[in-house]
């Protein structure tokens, strides 16, 4: 069956990205699925998280595979293939806590900048996906929490995209933005756009309190102001003291703790996406 690529995306900070990304790779796995991660943010949380500290030289990151991709489209590397520009798998994936991903570093921050100057560097990072997603049921791609170069790369690279949500007031505010340049990647200007089979996977709560009137209004409020073919999740993630603690174990939830809400409601989750595989 073909790779499923799945971008876990929001323009704001603190939403529950990254543990989105750990927590749907694990429980996928747990179903039985080959999931690669890829860490797309120079903040490098989810290469902690998987166990690797960003600023150790002894492994290949994003940045490098950037970099190497950027000197092929630029002809810097004149007369060397494609297949010596990226590395071979065994190189790049770590496999380390139960996880397979390649790995990000602060220095990404640079990379990115260099894809601001460079033409025709939109779909680098689907280059590398359709590298090392090879033989894997779902790459997920944890975004920086900005609508940057990086988040367009991955947009172009995925097959769909999960929003993270926090289940608070005025939450679906900054949906908008967000919405909009998801649109543009699918349809361009019409003159067709960069990846045309970009969709919504669905808008997801995360930091869930019990307050089911409030997450009831926040439906609805996505359904007016966007349309009822958005999908909403049925799960929403509750919070939890044990999330924060099975990131200093180095962790998914339900790895840390069986029966932690958090980790069950990422188990109901990925049956909801793997439904639909």
């Amino acid at each position: 069956m073909k790779t499923k690529v799945i971008a876990v995306a929001n323009e704001k900070g603190g939403v529950g990205k990254t543990t989105t990304a750990i927590n749907l790779t694990y429980e996928l796995q747990q179903r039985g699925r080959k999931v690669l991660l890829i860490d797309n943010d120079p903040q490098s949380n989810m290469t902690r998280h998987c166990g690797t500290n960003p600023h150790s030289k002894d492994h290949i990151t994003l940045t490098n595979l950037i970099e190497n991709m950027i000197n092929y489209v630029t002809g810097v590397d004149n007369g060397v293939s494609y297949e010596d520009i990226l590395p071979p798998a065994e190189e790049v994936v770590i496999f380390k806590n139960g996880f397979e991903y390649i790995a990000a570093n602060v220095v990404l921050e640079v990379a990115e900048r260099a894809l601001y100057v460079t033409p025709n560097t939109e779909q680098i990072l689907d280059e590398i996906v359709k590298q090392y997603g090879k033989g894997y049921d779902y790459v997920i791609i944890d975004c920086r929490p900005t609508l940057s170069k990086l988040t367009l790369n991955a947009f172009v690279a995925a097959d769909s995209v999960i929003i993270p949500i926090e289940s608070e007031p005025y939450a679906v505010d900054g949906l908008n933005t967000l919405l909009k340049n998801i649109e543009i990647i699918k349809r361009g200007f019409g003159h067709g756009g960069l990846n045309p089979k970009l969709e919504i996977e669905g808008i997801l709560f995360t930091m869930y309190k019990g307050r089911l009137r409030l997450t009831q209004d926040l439906e609805k409020q996505v359904k007016n102001r966007f349309g009822e073919d958005l999908n909403v999740f049925k799960t929403m993630i509750p919070t939890s003291v044990k999330a924060p603690e099975s990131v200093l174990a180095k962790a998914a939830v339900r790895a840390y703790d069986k029966k932690n809400p958090v980790g069950l409601a990422y188990q109901q989750l990925a049956e909801e996406i793997d439904s639909n595989y």
